[in-house]
Parts: structure tokens; C-alpha cells; sequence
């Protein structure tokens, strides 16, 4: 039995995706080429959604920081003289 193809705006409907995502993504999506159209296997969108909605590990929890320590900014000691301002000697 053969695979029904579908259209881009048929399997970016079904994904709820653009069709520029449908385009990007062709290889993974099932992608035939029929004359100059492209065309996507039903059974490998399918397998692609199926795929995608597998659970994955629920995210863990950062542990906390302990508080950093501010680092007290040192002032240098410049040896390079100031030049006065306009009219103070």
C-alpha cells in the first residue's frame, strides 16, 4: 500500500508550523520530490509528531549560589601627573 503525500501547506497545517519551516526541514519531515513538487510522506509525519512528543526528562533546579562577595575596588595611586584646570594655578 502506498504512503499518501501530502503538500507543504498540508503538513505545516498538520504541524502548526510555517511552510518555511516545512521547506527547512524537508529531510527529517519525509521529503519526496514529484516533478518539481515537494511532497511529504503522511507516515513519516507522523512518525516525525510522534517523535517530538515523546516526555523528556523534567528540567532539574539550579542549585543555589551561595552570595557572592563584593570585591572592594582599590583606587590606584596614579604617578601621572594632572594637567590644572583653565584658570586655577
Amino acid at each position: 500500500m502506498m504512503d499518501r503525500l501530502l503538500t507543504v501547506d498540508q503538513v505545516a497545517e498538520m504541524l502548526a508550523v510555517s511552510k518555511w519551516y516545512v521547506y527547512d526541514h524537508g529531510v527529517e519531515l519525509g521529503l519526496v520530490k514529484v516533478g518539481g513538487c515537494n511532497r511529504y510522506r503522511q507516515e513519516a509525519i507522523e512518525a516525525y509528531l510522534s517523535r517530538q512528543a515523546t516526555p523528556t526528562a523534567a528540567p532539574t533546579e539550579m542549585p543555589a549560589r551561595a552570595p557572592q562577595r563584593r570585591r572592594k575596588r582599590k583606587l590606584s595611586q596614579s604617578a601621572v601627573e594632572l594637567l590644572p584646570i583653565r584658570g586655577e594655578s
